[in-house]
């Protein structure tokens, strides 16, 4: 029965479109468009990607191609008709998920179907530490700020340094009143590397808590780095 399944599972894969190889043909006429975006010649690099699917229709990365041509013209439909095509081919597509969640977010102010796509694409690659932190944006938006904490603090994991999410996470602990979690949070990340942006956040949650002691101790570290983060941290404790 297991020696049946295995190999019922490999004639699957080898007639699988999204694991069958495009045709000499077809490829020859994509790398053509391909140069043709390098030389942003979009008109002539879309016509050879149509004719590419007409040797091969299964061509998920052709209709990626378009979808993103169609997205610097701002034609946002066409390229989310396109996006679509490539992931029906090719459910797994990891860059068409992302860049349709992105479409989504930004063109259509639909936070909560990029939402669903972002986190389709985490569930293929749950370290990509951009994905982490759009989901973490998407949250934050949505006004779910346990999860935007979680997905925040998981692209955290990956680059410490990582600054543009620290932003999310400081955000999410304001309006969460999670001020001693955050300041919990933000000592590891401290700890892990020196980096101003959490020296801040943390010097924040402990104004919240009232705790000028230990939003003092931030300040006294934060101005070796950055003087200007200092600054905006001592109006605040002058306010307590």
């Amino acid at each position: 029965m297991l020696k049946l399944f295995l190999v019922s599972l490999s004639i699957f894969v080898s007639f699988n479109p999204a694991n069958a190889q495009p045709p000499k043909n077809a490829q020859i006429v994509y790398q053509q468009g391909i140069a043709f975006m390098g030389k942003e010649q979009y008109p002539d690099a879309m016509a050879s990607f149509f004719k590419a699917l007409a040797f091969y229709e299964n061509y998920d990365s052709a209709y990626f191609q378009m979808a993103e041509i169609n997205v610097k013209f701002n034609s946002i439909d066409t390229a989310i008709s396109f996006y679509k095509k490539a992931l029906a081919i090719n459910p797994n597509y990891l860059q068409t998920l992302i860049n349709l969640a992105a479409v989504y977010k930004n063109f259509k102010s639909d936070v909560i179907t990029g939402l669903g796509y972002y986190l389709r694409a985490l569930a293929i690659d749950s370290t990509n530490k951009e994905t982490l932190y759009y989901t973490a944006w998407c949250y934050n938006s949505l006004k779910d700020y346990d999860n935007a904490i979680r997905y925040a603090v998981r692209a955290l994991a990956i680059d410490n340094n990582y600054r543009i999410v620290y932003g999310e996470l400081g955000y999410a602990y304001h309006l969460s009143g999670k001020f001693a979690e955050g300041v919990e949070q933000f000592k590891k990340n401290i700890a892990i590397s020196k980096n101003d942006l959490p020296i801040y956040y943390c010097g924040l949650c402990y104004v919240e808590l009232k705790d000028k002691v230990g939003a003092t101790s931030m300040y006294d570290e934060l101005i070796k780095m950055s003087p200007k983060l200092a600054d905006l941290l001592k109006k605040k404790i002058d306010e307590l």
